[in-house]
């Protein structure tokens, strides 16, 4: 029997929010549903672009317990979708992170840099303002990436 950080079958522990979002992320901001992950704009569009690939199947709180196999599919799929985030929007660049501090479920960040960024050669945080869009300018930033996502191959 699974205990609470994991799952076999679908996302486990009531409290967490990838788990919440794994099964209600909003159309709107949905980039891809893959075979691993789901990828999501993120809310926070301090760097324009940002989007998170969480593991939809199970719940883990850290890739260390990630089995192989899932853990490979899920790195192909964030690349994928950071190759497809760099073509959509040009970014010169793009950072990844898997924190796992403030959500502990296996996520990672998919972060497009810019020159005029304010952090430009630094890491992204700390983030001193952050943006946010209306769900007008979610809608669209999730269909121009989902663009370039269907053109990357599987």
């Amino acid at each position: 029997m699974p205990d609470e950080t994991e799952t076999s079958s679908t996302c486990g522990p009531s409290a967490c929010v990838f788990c919440h979002l794994v099964v209600g992320v909003s159309e709107s901001e949905l980039l891809c549903d893959l075979s691993s992950s789901i990828a999501f704009v993120n809310l926070d569009q301090s760097y324009a672009g940002r989007s998170l690939v969480v593991l939809k199947k199970s719940h883990y709180e850290d890739p260390l317990d990630v089995p192989e196999e899932e853990f490979s599919a899920i790195v192909g799929e964030v690349r994928r979708l950071a190759r497809a985030v760099q073509r959509a929007l040009a970014s010169p660049r793009i950072n990844y992170a898997i924190l796992g501090n403030e959500v502990p479920h296996v996520h990672w960040h998919v972060i497009p840099r810019y020159p005029d960024d304010p952090n430009w050669g630094h890491p992204p945080w700390p983030i001193k303002e952050r943006k946010r869009l209306t769900a007008a300018g979610y809608r669209q930033l999730a269909q121009w990436i989902r663009k370039f996502l269907d053109a990357e191959p599987t």
